[in-house]
């Protein structure tokens, strides 16, 4: 790779690294297990049986080959993804959705960890290298999320405070860390501590309000089944 740092020759049809999957499984195997500049560029090399040269080539730097990383990543979070959230609809039920998407979440982080372990690393990196990885990925924004927090906010779901901007930053945050939930040993674990953090979420710690104005101990057990009236303070 010669010349400035160009991002369009890393990302897309142009990523070099599906062409390396050494590569790609040893840079997945370093950067899950270490932050950013702990990353050794000699280990990776070293599993993946590559030369020093031929890196610089294909990526320029220790960078690139991160941003190289996250662009496959994120292909294949789209394309387990995308096929799962066809019918959700911005007019229904907000929580219901989310819900739904954390249960794929959950199965997606259980099909291989190390890509979730390194979604929960980037979100405590260095300012400075988030910055300079967003910048990589202008076009990047979910664009399905926004659109079911816009409807929930226009059918008085949610609070027009809590932009979708924030509520997005709010489940990220919560979704890279479920693996310091408690009981979070399986898929069924994961998803039923989960679920009770949504719940935390939409009702607060009182639970959802009855119309006696009593609260609930336990959240109603039919909430992905189908969904549920929301009701407003």
């Amino acid at each position: 790779m010669k010349g400035p740092f160009d991002p369009g020759q890393l990302t897309g049809n142009r990523n070099p690294l599906p062409r390396f999957p050494q590569l790609y499984e040893a840079a997945l195997d370093e950067f899950s297990e270490k932050s950013f500049s702990q990353a050794s560029l000699n280990d990776i090399l070293k599993r993946a049986g590559m030369s020093k040269g031929s890196l610089y080539h294909h990526f320029g730097d220790k960078f690139g080959l991160y941003v190289a990383l996250m662009d496959m990543i994120a292909k294949i979070k789209s394309e387990f993804f995308l096929p799962r959230m066809q019918g959700l609809s911005p007019g229904g039920d907000f929580f219901h959705a989310v819900k739904l998407i954390s249960r794929e979440m959950t199965a997606f982080m259980f099909q291989d960890r190390r890509m979730y372990h390194l979604a929960s690393r980037v979100l405590s990196e260095e300012p400075g290298l988030i910055k300079r990885l967003t910048a990589c990925f202008p076009g990047e924004k979910n664009r399905m999320f926004e659109a079911l927090a816009e409807g929930a906010v226009r059918s008085g779901q949610i609070d027009a405070r809590f932009t979708p901007e924030f509520l997005r930053s709010m489940l990220d945050i919560l979704f890279s860390n479920l693996h310091l939930l408690p009981g979070s040993a399986g898929t069924q674990e994961v998803f039923d501590q989960l679920e009770l953090a949504l719940d935390m979420i939409q009702f607060g710690l009182c639970g959802p309000r009855r119309e006696t104005g009593e609260t609930a101990s336990t959240p109603p057990n039919d909430m992905l089944s189908k969904p549920k009236e929301q009701n407003t303070p």
